[in-house]
């Protein structure tokens, strides 16, 4: 016949688990300042499209933010895109684009009108109108 041996916990066990529960309870119910800042905007993409005649950007109107350019060369030549306010001389970034390629820019837009142009003059710029901060990003995991 076997011998069946039970233990019951000790006081001093069940006195540690108490200590151990209340310090995490006291833990959680500290007063202290949380930041909990508003997320920045979720980026957006923006296509634009290079033929021979001229740029053509969608959508052309949009909130400040990150802003993702895909850009298609429909063109016959090589074109070397650049974005730049409109009342600023130096492009804000470049990207040369092959015939028949696509490229991207990404960077973050403040308010103001933008042009995106190529180095030629016989191709006409597009022109974007990039309004006030566009609202914060959802709270929600997997953006895509």
């Amino acid at each position: 016949m076997e011998k069946v041996v039970r233990r019951t916990p000790s006081h001093g066990t069940s006195l540690l688990a108490v200590v151990c529960v209340a310090s995490g309870l006291v833990a959680c119910g500290r007063d202290e300042d949380f930041a909990n800042e508003p997320g920045p905007p979720v980026a957006i993409t923006v296509t634009a499209l290079v033929d021979e005649n001229s740029i053509s950007v969608s959508p052309a109107r949009f909130g400040a933010g990150v802003v993702r350019f895909i850009i298609a060369n429909q063109s016959d030549e090589p074109q070397e895109v650049s974005l730049r306010a409109e009342d600023e001389q130096e492009a804000l970034v470049t990207q040369a684009i092959p015939a028949g390629g696509t490229g991207e820019l990404k960077l973050a837009l403040e308010p103001g009108v933008y042009e995106l142009e190529t180095d030629g003059d016989d191709i006409d710029p597009g022109t974007l109108t990039v309004g006030p901060q566009r609202p914060e990003g959802p709270d929600q995991l997997l953006l895509p």
